[in-house]
């Protein structure tokens, strides 16, 4: 049903080339992505590969669509730490809650965990405390530089425990876990919960964007309207000067041809007196 409705909703895509191209093989992944665990096979990679090529192709999607608009290259701090966050890390923090999924159903699913899936679980748990520090360093240097984001959602609700919380997850339920009793579809449905809340954290920076570009283009606006109306109280300015300019040479000019007449007239006169005294 939900795939169906994808499909009926094609409007927004062919507002946009790139959206317009890819939105169809984007269908076209989705219906090809099947509920596989890996558990015949013993492969956790099984499940992670089934999703994550829909996954990153979205990822690549969104950075097209950044670069489009010239996010990257923004002037504004604020725009381009939030881009980097939002795309940059998200994507990272998506691929290792991935792989923590597909690696824990599995050997929750088959009810032990094999001595190579043992070096991978530590792997994907270190990634995850790593992620998780790196994350709120980066974060908190952020609201530190912009203390107004701390009042907006998600930076209201730091430090962001999801990946602490989905580590701490694995290492109780799977790794630690001496009888593997955890229902492998609890911990699939746990982590996917942690993979909604990153996604839920960046559509909220993104939408914190959108704002942020809303108010430089109303800015913008009225920038222009400013300097359209002081361009056309310039024009006006020069027309009056230019209006006394024109009445005061005119003025002037009377001024001197009236003094030219009255010189000629004495001169006239001189001439008239000289003549009749001879």
């Amino acid at each position: 049903g939900a795939v169906k409705q994808l499909e009926q909703n094609v409007g927004f895509s062919q507002e946009n080339p790139i959206m317009e191209l890819t939105y169809p093989r984007i269908i076209k992944q989705i219906r090809r992505v099947r509920p596989v665990l890996g558990a015949e096979l013993y492969t956790p990679d099984v499940a992670f590969r089934e999703h994550q090529p829909l996954v990153e192709t979205l990822q690549q999607i969104q950075f097209r669509l950044a670069d489009q608009g010239g996010l990257f290259s923004d002037r504004n701090d604020i725009s381009l730490n939030l881009i980097y966050l939002a795309l940059d890390e998200f994507s990272d923090l998506t691929t290792d809650l991935g792989r923590a999924r597909s690696y824990g159903s599995l050997y929750l699913r088959i009810g032990h965990v094999p001595s190579d899936g043992v070096d991978s679980l530590e792997r994907i748990y270190e990634r995850l405390v790593l992620q998780h520090d790196r994350l709120n360093i980066r974060v908190n240097q952020l609201l530190k530089n912009h203390p107004n984001l701390a009042e907006r959602a998600p930076f209201k609700s730091v430090p962001w425990n999801l990946l602490q919380s989905a580590a701490q997850t694995l290492d109780d339920e799977v790794i630690q876990s001496a009888d593997l009793d955890t229902p492998w579809r609890d911990f699939y449905q746990r982590i996917s919960g942690y993979v909604v809340t990153s996604s839920v954290y960046r559509d909220q920076i993104l939408s914190l964007m959108q704002m942020q570009y809303q108010q430089e283009r109303q800015a913008a606006a009225d920038q222009q309207k400013w300097t359209l109306a002081g361009v056309a109280l310039l024009v006006l300015l020069y027309m009056v000067i230019y209006i006394v300019d024109l009445r005061e040479a005119s003025t002037r000019q009377k001024e001197r041809q009236q003094k030219e007449a009255a010189e000629a007239a004495d001169r006239a006169k001189s001439q008239f007196l000289a003549t009749m005294s001879h």
